[in-house]
């Protein structure tokens, strides 16, 4: 679940993010990089999350004992996906701001 909340992030942002990081960088090569550096560290993030993550439930558990474990074991995922998605904002906002000034000069 974690794997497919994961390429659910990616498709919502990844064609987004390579519009807003073609008219910053200016190098197909960068945008490239950067594109590829978001989807590691996504993807890192996910399984630093979900490592270690086990499953002890009986037949006999009710329904909603399998949901409220799985929703456990996804809230390390959601929190590293949050870190890593506040970092990332925090450095192509920087970037934004370095190279859009660069440009304008």
């Amino acid at each position: 679940m974690a794997f497919g909340l994961t390429a659910v992030i990616w498709i919502a942002i990844s064609k987004n993010l390579q519009g807003l990081l073609n008219q910053v960088v200016k190098l197909p090569d960068g945008t490239t990089f950067y594109l590829r550096t978001f989807l590691i560290g996504l993807l890192l993030a996910v399984g630093a999350g979900g490592f270690g993550e086990e499953f002890h439930l009986k037949t006999s558990d009710p329904f909603m004992e399998y949901v409220w474990r799985v929703a456990s074991g996804l809230q390390n995922v959601v929190l590293f996906m949050l870190w890593l998605l506040l970092g990332y904002l925090a450095l192509v906002t920087v970037l934004m701001a370095v190279l859009r000034s660069r440009h304008e000069q």
